[in-house]
């Protein structure tokens, strides 16, 4: 990681700056959480990961990387992955995950109970 010191005076910067719920994803899959935005910023390479299918007429599922620590330091593992459904009677239904495989599994699971 970065081992730039810099200096801000804005406080709302220099909160980010500190913020440690923020994560990135390697090449092998791994999530690590990094301590300040701007090693989160400067993090090579910068992996994404994205699943999206339609499993019927007007819905839409999506399975994404957050890059955001949700259980926000609570849980031992970062919660950085999100399964959501768009549109139907199950709009915004949400569930959450803390490694790529556990998230290809849920969204794999989501898809099925549409069948």
């Amino acid at each position: 990681m970065s081992n730039i010191k810099t200096t801000v005076t804005n406080p709302v910067k220099r909160k980010l700056l500190r913020w440690n719920h923020l994560c990135i994803l390697t090449e092998t899959g791994e999530v690590i959480k990094v301590n300040r935005l701007i090693d989160w910023l400067n993090a090579k390479p910068f992996k994404t990961f994205c699943l999206m299918d339609k499993p019927k007429l007007g819905v839409t599922v999506v399975t994404a990387f957050l890059a955001i620590d949700y259980s926000y330091g609570r849980a031992p593992n970062p919660i950085a992955f999100e399964t959501m459904i768009f549109g139907g009677r199950r709009n915004n239904e949400t569930y959450r995950y803390s490694t790529i495989q556990e998230a290809r599994l849920g969204h794999k699971k989501v898809l099925k109970s549409f069948m």
